[in-house]
Order: structure tokens, then sequence, then C-alpha cells
């Protein structure tokens, strides 16, 4: 899953205490990090309006692991996991909570191939890709790609991206600057 150009891969779940991404997401990396097949320059940053901390965050999703994965779970697998996750309370529907994001993404430094997981209602798909925007995380120096719930989801986030980023994307749910 290296992503060949020596850049980190950072994987941000916007809705990360819901539902799907402790029953789906968060097990489909564990299997690939018991797979070996996770990179070490990948990081899977955690958004949430809950008001957790990392290690807290770690705790709780470590039953849905033990719970939901296909793998049988490991403990090694799960703190090399862990080791890569970080979890950020932010409020998704207020702007100035990304410079929260941007923060985080400058602190990791270097050129980064990011990926957006948007696991919250399609209604939030523009405003969060509007704030994104605005706040300078979606620039020229990165690649983004931004995935909804399910295709229509995302074409619908592609439409909306391309009408207030002004950009015709290759495909629905693309988003590159």
């Amino acid at each position: 899953m290296s992503n060949g150009k020596g850049q980190k891969t950072v994987f941000t779940i916007f809705g990360g205490t819901g539902d799907l991404t402790y029953r789906k997401l968060l097990p489909a990396f564990y299997n690939l990090f018991s797979l070996f097949k996770m990179p070490q320059d990948f990081e899977i940053l955690v958004l949430g309006r809950k008001d957790y901390t990392t290690e807290s965050y770690i705790k709780i999703i470590e039953p849905w692991l033990k719970k939901f994965t296909r793998t049988n779970f490991r403990d090694e697998v799960f703190e090399r996991m862990s080791e890569h996750l970080r979890y950020l309370v932010v409020n998704f529907t207020e702007e100035d909570d990304f410079s929260l994001i941007k923060e985080v993404y400058d602190q990791w430094g270097g050129v980064q191939q990011r990926l957006y997981y948007l696991a919250v209602a399609p209604q939030f798909f523009a405003p969060i890709a509007h704030s994104l925007k605005k706040s300078g995380i979606l620039d020229e120096k990165h690649s983004h790609q931004v995935m909804g719930t399910d295709g229509a989801a995302a074409t619908s986030s592609g439409r909306s991206r391309r009408a207030r980023c002004g950009r015709r994307a290759p495909s629905p749910s693309r988003c590159s600057s």
C-alpha cells in the first residue's frame, strides 16, 4: 500500500466515533496491519466531536476490533496499528476547528498523500469540503482523495467539491489540488 513516491500517506476519517468507523473502517485497517500490508509511512487521523484523547480512543476501539476483525485479534498487531493512529477532537461544522487538523498535518511534515473518508451524513460533505479548502488544507503540495459512505454520496460530494473548489475532477469522488 506504499504510494511509491516517498510521501507519507494520511488517511483522515471524519466521523471517527460512529458505527461505520468502529465496525468497518478500523477493522479493515487492523486486517491490513495483521497481513503486513501497511507501510511504515502511513498514518490514520481519526476526527470526532467526543472529548477523547488518542490513548482513550485506542482503549475504546479495542473491543470493537476484537469483535469485527476478519483475522484473529493479536495484541502485537493492535499495538502496531495504534502507533499509526491519532484521534483529534474536531467539530467539523466549525471552520475554526480545521486549523487543528492543519496543525497535525504540519507536525507530520513533508509532502503527504491525503485521503479523506467522510463517515458522516451526506449533508455534511459540502461543508467539510468547503472548510478543507478555506483552511488551506487542500493545497497544491499534496494529493487528495475524498470518499463518501456510498457511491451516491461520493458522487454528490464530488459535484459539491467541484462547485465549491471550481475544478473538474477526473472522477466524481476525486479531490485533487
